[in-house]
Order: structure tokens, then sequence, then C-alpha cells
């Protein structure tokens, strides 16, 4: 997203009684819907914006998928301080998030986290091999310019 739009949709909370704060900016990376991945000069970018609007540090938390690209049948992992840390195990408790045998999900998980992220590489190599691919099919177009992760979009 651009800056300025960020920017331009940040409420004041000293001015807007009809429409909530806005308390968080949220970047993923690598974003679905363009396919790259966003910059370090950009994310801090954003990070100062939302410093400068009083919202978040450069970064309160980070959340890796490790399903996605990794490979692991599900599961996320959380990055951050420990009161942050802490809030989230009760939100995920009250939520229902409380798995007794939650070990046969962190398996192959962490089987995921040693062995399969130099294979990301690969992965990566394989889509944009995809996209070229499907550029030779009549009536499909892959843009391989913006094929840099494991998304591929025809």
């Amino acid at each position: 997203m651009d800056i300025d739009l960020i920017k331009s949709t940040i409420r004041n909370p000293d001015f807007e009684i009809c429409y909530p704060k806005t308390r968080l900016i949220c970047l993923e990376n690598s974003h679905a819907n363009t396919r790259k991945c966003l910059s370090v000069e950009y994310t801090d970018q954003v990070g100062e914006l939302a410093k400068k609007h009083g919202l978040v540090q450069a970064a309160d938390f980070v959340s890796v998928c490790l399903s996605i690209g990794l490979g692991a049948p599900v599961g996320s992992v959380i990055v951050g301080t420990k009161i942050f840390i802490d809030r989230a195990r009760i939100l995920r408790k009250t939520l229902g998030g409380g798995m007794r045998q939650v070990g046969i999900l962190c398996a192959p998980a962490l089987v995921a986290l040693q062995e399969n992220i130099p294979k990301l590489v690969n992965g990566h190599k394989n889509a944009k091999n995809l996209a070229e691919g499907l550029n030779k099919i009549k009536g499909l177009k892959a843009d391989v310019a913006y094929v840099a992760t494991n998304i591929c979009v025809f």
C-alpha cells in the first residue's frame, strides 16, 4: 500500500466520534495480492508512520505461518515480548485453543522448521518455472517478474 494512502486512513482519535480509532497497521510479507516481498525500507517507513501517530512500535510482534511454504500441517509461531505472549496465551485459551494433544501437531512443525527452510528456495524456483510454463499455454498469462516467492498467480 502506498504510504500516503495508509496515512490518509489513520483516524484521529480526538475528532472521530462515530468510527473506531486506528490502533494498528498490519503488514503481510510476502503479500498474496502483490506476490512481492516487502522491503526492509518500506517496513521501516510504515513503522515510522505508526510511531508518529502513536499506534505501535515498528513491530510489536511477528507471526510466522508454518503451514504455508514450510509444509507443516497446521500452526503458527508468534514472537514478541513476554507480556504480549502471556496475553496471547490467555486469548488463545479464551477462544478455545487449548488442545491437550498439541504435541502431535508440534512434531511436524518442528520437522518443517529443521528440514524445510532450505527447501524454500526450490519452492520459489518451482513457482517461477510454473509461471514460465503457464505462459506457454494458449489463453493463460502469468507475470514471471512478480513471482518472487512460492506464489504464482495466473
